[in-house]
């Protein structure tokens, strides 16, 4: 069962111009949602300038401007369902609309498995860190971070 934060986001998703593909829009926006969190992030003015050029292009990707009014709202549901934790939003997200493929070795692995691992692979970190200072992770997938999401929910207890 999908998460209601995730529901709501594919429902916005479906509101679009069918000119493009659920696949293609959920790119758009997370490269609509890159561009406008780095930016704010940046100290250097070239790399502002170039992120706003980034974000720009993607705008003008959409005829219906209806549509580009729908990011912040779309951006505003998932950081709520992020917020509260317990989700690999984008994860999900992806798997839901189909736009992993097995065959170029993409999968979805459901946030309760990457939590399970998590807390089996974590052993004594407050101990790690006390005697270093930090602790370093592995992450054996280039996905959406839903291991690193559930590493960093197990470490909040």
């Amino acid at each position: 069962m999908a998460h209601p934060g995730v529901t709501a986001f594919l429902r916005a998703l479906d509101q679009f111009d069918r000119s493009k593909t659920r696949t293609e829009i959920f790119r758009l926006f997370c490269e609509i949602a890159y561009c406008a969190l780095a930016k704010r992030a940046s100290p250097f003015a070239d790399q502002r300038d170039r992120l706003e050029a980034d974000y720009m292009a993607c705008v003008g990707r959409f005829p219906n401007k209806d549509d580009v009014r729908r990011m912040p709202e779309m951006m505003a549901t998932a950081i709520e369902a992020i917020a509260g934790g317990g989700i690999d939003f984008i994860g999900q997200v992806a798997a839901e609309i189909g736009a992993l493929d097995a065959g170029l070795g993409q999968f979805f692995t459901p946030y309760e498995v990457s939590r399970l691992m998590a807390e089996i692979s974590l052993g004594d970190t407050a101990g790690q860190i006390e005697a270093q200072g930090f602790i370093t992770v592995s992450e054996p997938a280039a996905g959406a971070g839903g291991m690193v999401l559930a590493l960093a929910d197990a470490l909040e207890i």
